[in-house]
């Protein structure tokens, strides 16, 4: 996966950051000029064979990539069937890998790897179906795993992650739900942990109660045994961490950003520094970074000013770098990346990627030579993938 950098690299001038406030608190803009992106985008399928959304991405510790994504499904017109497909660079080929067990029309889906399993889960009403495979599955139609999982109320979101599980924590996968609670009592977050690469689930722990909103998190981490919920209530974002594997989860902490109610939510970590990133009613990409764990919060940050579309934003962290991917209007795909979030002007420059248009919300994984995988979709029935990468200034 290393690639080598060019001859001479380009040398990025710093963005000079500008002060603005939004919805009465204090967001730092950055502005600047572009540079130009590294790796040209490939297709995962031929042209006959039409992908939508929703797509995700996710990178085994090997390597390996592995991207879900909607095929047609022809007994379904009106519907798509999901399926995985995989490569082992984001710019090699890419192979399908399998279809899936899951009944089509899910409302949502998620996918993460795990230590040696993939597990997808997608959302129906009042159930979520599961699906587990061996990573190293040469035919996975014949070792696939589902299961069903109940819920008492209208399941609204979900988001999935993994960890590989250090010391006493053993590698799990980590499910968030957010469902209805009921007449007139807003809306509840749940975790539910597995330990056997989601083919059995823990049960579910009240994680939050109230005017709730979408929610992400992070479990792939330096320290294996900690996770990161970052979620939206009554218009702000808030933290939950835990340090245990899913198992003993620390107060809730109020992050000064203001997003919007249906704004997607991205969080990542490096060490002991957390980012959270989502969209404003404005639709900024706004960020606010903590650097002792998610105990403290500093002032928010607009990674891309106002605009009269909406931005879709998704970030991801590894490997020495943050990463954040974003739309502007259907003309272009943007990263920028830093490996000091609470300090705006360590902020990269706007990276275009891959000109528009666009079709649902795009999907980013960092790589271990600076530069990050981007999976998107167009509206015509393609998903490709493309890189961008993080240019060091020259000495």
């Amino acid at each position: 996966m290393h690639r080598r950098m060019p001859a001479h690299r380009r040398r990025i001038t710093r963005a000079a950051a500008a002060l603005a406030l939004a919805s009465g608190i204090g967001i730092i803009v950055l502005a600047g000029c572009e540079i130009e992106p590294r790796g040209g985008p490939v297709s995962l399928a031929p042209d006959d064979q039409p992908l939508f959304p929703p797509i995700r991405l996710d990178r085994a510790s090997a390597g390996t990539l592995v991207a879900l994504v909607s095929e047609q499904d022809p007994a379904h017109s009106s519907l798509a069937a999901l399926a995985l497909y995989r490569a082992d660079e984001p710019t090699a080929a890419w192979s399908r890998w399998s279809g899936l067990p899951l009944p089509p029309g899910c409302s949502d889906v998620d996918l993460a790897i795990g230590v040696d399993r993939v597990a997808v889960v997608a959302s129906y009403g009042e159930s979520l179906h599961v699906a587990s495979l061996p990573l190293d599955a040469l035919q996975p139609t014949n070792v696939i795993e589902t299961t069903t999982l109940r819920a008492d109320s209208t399941i609204l979101g979900l988001a999935l992650g993994a960890s590989l599980g250090v010391g006493e924590s053993s590698p799990a996968h980590h499910l968030l739900i957010l469902s209805e609670a009921g007449a007139d009592s807003g809306r509840v977050l749940h975790h539910r942990r597995s330990d056997d690469g989601g083919r059995s689930w823990g049960p579910p722990q009240l994680l939050a109660h109230g005017v709730l909103g979408e929610a992400g998190i992070f479990a792939r981490s330096e320290r294996a045994d900690v996770i990161d919920v970052v979620y939206l209530r009554d218009g702000f974002l808030r933290r939950r961490g835990n340090t245990h594997g899913g198992r003993r989860w620390s107060a809730e902490r109020e992050i000064r950003l203001r997003v919007d109610a249906e704004s997607p939510i991205a969080v990542a970590r490096l060490g002991h520094l957390v980012l959270a990133v989502a969209e404003s009613d404005r639709h900024q990409v706004v960020c606010s970074s903590s650097r002792n764990g998610g105990h403290n919060w500093e002032r928010a940050t607009a990674l891309a000013r106002q605009a009269d579309k909406p931005r879709h934003p998704s970030a991801d962290s590894g490997f020495g770098r943050f990463w954040v991917v974003f739309a502007e209007r259907d003309s272009m795909l943007f990263a920028r990346t830093t490996s000091s979030p609470w300090h705006p002007q360590q902020w990269s420059e706007r990276i275009p990627i891959v000109p528009g248009p666009f079709a649902g919300c795009p999907a980013i994984r960092a790589l271990p030579d600076s530069s990050a995988a981007v999976l998107y979709a167009t509206p015509e029935g393609r998903v490709r993938c493309a890189t961008t990468r993080w240019a060091e200034a020259a000495s």
